[in-house]
């Protein structure tokens, strides 16, 4: 692999690095000992301990979106996903004041297996970037050329029903590989779509707008660490697209981050919302570990003491374009989307006017029946957005199979120790709903980390 200023590919598909965010023996900290900020990115929900790679089946329901509608093959069928990659084009921190600064002008690269890489088995990967100045920073913009996920194939229509035609292919790194970019589908939402300002100023992807929860205050010559999280881990799900290939109809089946907080629904590639990430930083050698025991299977998060638990979870009863019903919000304004204009041959004209027919049918259901004047309308989907806007990844997480567990690298002080019942093979593609982690006065206690400490709750 070629190393040169400003492309740099960490190519792990083939080869997985040997310790932690480093490769072979030598240790972090004197890889990388000319900068004093070290940029750490992770494929998992923990933050230390993730649970191992669990995909249960491409026929399984936890996989497979209810917005799928291709589901029975007369030859051939879907494929797992094997390995996850994304080109990144530069990374900006973003100051109290909300000047940018660019401080890795470096292209680079992550392609890594979900099982057995650093990238998924919480060791992490560190990514280039020069010294940032002294001052305290609020966001971190990462701008994601591409995000690759293999396992995409298409499939053609005949008498005898779907048949596999061909796996997919894209350039990554100006190689030709297995697999389908989905960065064009996470760069809106299906609510962003349904304001002007949403729909041609909001881009979730180029770049990723990420908050540093806590912030991140740089003294130079002081070793911290940014540690990235996107949720990939046991949470790929699989969805389809329609295209024509001249004029022959085909369905296209693809891997992305699951819909479990923003639903896609059937005819819809608009899946940016579900790609949860949160940023942490902490000063090496000042932080402490959590540790206790709990029953097998397990999810403990620590949380700032005094945080709503129910920022981390969900209503379980959340509706699109409603709300949630618990929570007060009774009327459903989803309203279908208007099919797209058809290409240019007659059978796409033909699917065009029979889903025109199936949205009119749809919008009179809703309107006036439920959704009675726009008024409504709005009231509906912003009950909605205060649920969905408002969910977090918790800074601080980790996976027990067996009851044992420790949070690491947890920086001075006073946090909520949460625990919830996880099974990885049985919750793939979910996260938690309301009353998962119980409530405060059943929370597993409060601790205080102090630099070198290891507390239990």
């Amino acid at each position: 692999m070629m190393m040169r200023a400003k492309y740099l590919l960490w190519l792990l598909l083939f080869a997985a690095c040997a310790s932690l965010v480093s490769c072979g023996d030598t240790p972090l900290l004197t890889e990388l000992e000319s900068n004093s900020l070290y940029v750490v990115f992770k494929g998992t929900y923990e933050s230390n301990g993730p649970a191992d790679w669990k995909f249960p089946g491409v026929t399984s329901t936890l996989v497979r979106d209810d917005s799928v509608q291709v589901t029975s093959f007369f030859s051939g069928s879907d494929t797992a996903p094997t390995w996850f990659g994304m080109d990144i084009a530069e990374m900006r921190l973003v100051d109290t004041r909300g000047n940018s600064y660019k401080f890795s002008d470096y292209r680079q690269g992550i392609a890594a297996p979900f099982s057995n890489s650093p990238f998924f088995d919480g060791s992490g990967l560190v990514l280039q970037n020069d010294d940032v100045s002294s001052g305290t920073y609020v966001y971190l913009m990462v701008y994601m050329r591409r995000m690759v996920v293999d396992g995409a194939r298409k499939f053609y229509q005949d008498g005898d029903g779907y048949k596999y035609l061909q796996d997919m292919t894209t350039t990554f790194f100006e190689n030709t590989l297995g697999g389908l970019n989905i960065s064009d589908y996470m760069v809106h939402s299906h609510d962003d779509t349904l304001t002007y300002a949403g729909a041609y100023y909001t881009n979730r992807i180029f770049p990723m707008l990420l908050p540093i929860t806590g912030g991140l205050t740089v003294q130079q010559g002081t070793p911290q660490v940014l540690e990235v999280r996107m949720v990939l881990n046991n949470f790929m799900k699989l969805y389809e697209y329609e295209t024509y290939d001249s004029g022959a109809f085909r369905v296209v089946h693809f891997y992305a981050p699951s819909d479990w907080l923003r639903d896609v629904q059937t005819d819809e590639t608009t899946l940016g919302g579900n790609l949860h990430t949160v940023v942490r930083a902490y000063t090496v050698g000042y932080t402490g570990t959590i540790s206790g025991t709990v029953a097998a299977n397990s999810m403990v998060i620590a949380v700032p003491a005094g945080s709503s638990i129910e920022s981390y979870t969900i209503p379980s009863d959340l509706v699109r374009g409603q709300g949630s019903p618990s929570l007060g919000h009774s009327v459903n304004c989803n309203l279908p989307a208007l099919p797209s204009t058809p290409g240019y041959y007659m059978d796409q004209y033909l699917e065009y006017y029979l889903r025109h027919e199936t949205y009119l049918e749809r919008w009179n259901v809703l309107v006036p029946g439920t959704c009675t004047d726009f008024d409504q309308y709005q009231t509906s989907w912003n009950n909605y957005l205060s649920v969905v806007n408002d969910f977090q990844v918790p800074q601080l997480a980790t996976y027990t199979a067996t009851g044992p567990y420790t949070i690491e690298n947890v920086p001075a002080g006073t946090y909520d120790v949460y625990r919830a019942a996880y099974t990885p093979a049985t919750h793939y593609g979910t996260l938690f709903t309301d009353g998962d982690f119980g409530t405060y006065a059943t929370r597993l206690g409060t601790v205080v980390v102090t630099p070198g400490s290891n507390v239990s709750p």
